[in-house]
């Protein structure tokens, strides 16, 4: 049965590739981020690891723990191996112990007076080897890829700077050191995903969704005592620190990039785990924190930036200790694994886009997703669907504006309590059961203060209305309840 299971489950024929930056050491979170990031390496192609500093380590570079963290990781890749699919593999220890380097031991613009550091010289050749877009991940000082773009205007022709600026993707926890800044008004040509604040006012950062008690939510599943009941176990898990502060600040970094049919990377405005964000101006390949709306379990409603990735919390902490439950046992039977989502035969994780017209009547058909833990059977699996309406419009009053589609279910396969309980990312309307009609407002006019669309839309880049409805799927018999996700776009024009 495992085999079978195996082959069905997703095989990430394209993995992101990814290079990170790290101050670890600077306090634990950047070795907890560390930790989860290679439980799901095997979605990865990484392509670096590399210690840097930041203005709280401001004189020391700390290769050396991520080293001891690799090769705790090498004693539970095998195990970690057979709840994969055989072609979606983790990488050997060895091969990312390789990939570990460092910049130099000093602050910031400092670096840029001295020759390119190893770190640089590492990022600069990951550039170069390949036309794919590099993800070059910050959780902390961003001076190894200052030195890394100063050599590349130093060295490359025009055209090649162009080249290689057009490949990087970056996407930084803040501002960490004084080059954040100089890279954005230097190189404004580079993807580029920060949260822009005042230095070091983190609280009024996006990420801050992710644990910290000013985000509000259930804290439960970050606190102390459930990461060491849950996470901080096995020869990995004993490698993941407990928080100083709060829970692993840089994870959303790569949260943003797991394949689980929610996000798309190339689409910030989207939202995924690792939280939205929108161009600064039209056109900008420069990203910034955006706001939703959740609905609260006592029924109120909150809307800030950090809501963007708190409303997940409960999805990627369940998934989070699923995954270090595999580190284990080699027994696929013995743990859970997330279900494959299919809807009218598209497999994820890319999204089904479709073409309709105001007032279209549309059958959205799950019935054929997969449960990998009851191959024959899915009865062990509920489906919800609804409506993330904040991606459809770029503007200020968000989902407000937003025309709501009607979410009708056809069938139904739970009670309704069932599924209210595992509802945790307070989206307003809930649908449940495999197949679904969805309605087309039969107005995509948006109503932003009785203004007409052609007052706005010129300021947006906006042509047209796409309506997002994301069907969730969960596994409910376990624990920890693992959701994989199928965004539907429904791409209709305006009135």
């Amino acid at each position: 049965m495992a085999n079978l299971a195996l082959l069905r489950l997703p095989s990430f024929t394209h993995k992101p590739r990814v290079f990170i930056l790290s101050d670890i050491e600077n306090e634990p979170d950047d070795q907890q981020s560390l930790v989860r990031y290679l439980l799901y390496a095997n979605e990865f192609d990484t392509r670096g690891i590399c210690a840097v500093t930041s203005a709280w380590l401001s004189t020391r570079t700390a290769p050396e723990a991520m080293v001891k963290i690799v090769r705790a990781y090498g004693e539970v890749v095998a195990n970690l191996n057979h709840h994969v699919h055989p072609k979606a593999q983790y990488p050997p220890s060895e091969a990312l112990e390789q990939l570990i380097s460092s910049g130099w031991p000093i602050y910031g613009m400092a670096a840029l007076e001295k020759p390119p550091s190893q770190g640089a010289i590492n990022l600069v050749d990951k550039l170069e080897e390949s036309e794919e877009p590099l993800w070059v991940i910050s959780w902390g000082g961003t001076n190894v890829l200052a030195e890394a773009l100063q050599h590349i205007r130093r060295e490359k022709s025009p055209e090649e700077q162009k080249r290689l600026h057009g490949r990087l993707r970056v996407y930084t926890i803040s501002d960490q050191d004084d080059t954040g800044d100089w890279i954005r008004v230097t190189f404004p040509d580079i993807f580029y995903i920060c949260s822009i604040h005042g230095f070091g006012a983190f609280d009024m950062s996006a990420w801050q969704g992710i644990a910290h008690p000013i985000a509000g939510g259930d804290m439960s599943k970050v606190s102390a005592e459930w990461l060491t009941k849950h996470i901080q176990t096995g020869p990995l898990g004993k490698v993941y620190p407990t928080p100083m502060h709060i829970m692993e600040g840089d994870t959303p970094t790569f949260l943003y990039l797991i394949q689980n049919g929610l996000g798309n990377s190339e689409n910030p405005a989207f939202g995924s785990w690792g939280g939205r964000y929108r161009a600064v101006t039209v056109g900008s390949p420069r990203y910034a924190d955006v706001i939703d709306t959740i609905i609260e379990a006592d029924g109120s409603e909150r809307t800030d930036n950090k809501v963007t990735i708190r409303r997940w919390r409960d999805h990627f902490q369940n998934d989070f200790a699923t995954r270090m439950r595999w580190t284990l046992t080699s027994d696929f039977g013995s743990v859970s694994h997330p279900a494959v989502p299919i809807v009218n035969g598209h497999t994820g994780p890319s999204h089904l886009r479709l073409n309709v017209k105001a007032g279209d009547a549309i059958i959205l058909d799950a019935s054929g997703s997969y449960d990998p833990d009851h191959p024959d059977d899915n009865s062990h699996l509920t489906f919800q669907w609804y409506q993330y309406a904040e991606p459809t419009l770029n503007h200020p009053i968000g989902a407000q504006a937003v025309p709501r589609c009607s979410i009708r279910e056809l069938e139904s396969t739970h009670e309704d309590t069932r599924v209210q309980t595992l509802d945790t990312a307070g989206f307003e309307t809930l649908a449940q059961g495999p197949r679904v009609e969805v309605i087309v407002p039969k107005s995509n006019e948006p109503a932003i203060f009785n203004l007409p669309a052609q007052h706005w839309l010129p300021h947006t880049g906006i042509d047209g209305l796409a309506y997002h409805i994301i069907l969730e799927v969960v596994n409910t018999d376990v624990e920890f309840p693992v959701r994989r996700y199928l965004r539907i776009i429904l791409d209709a024009g305006l009135r």
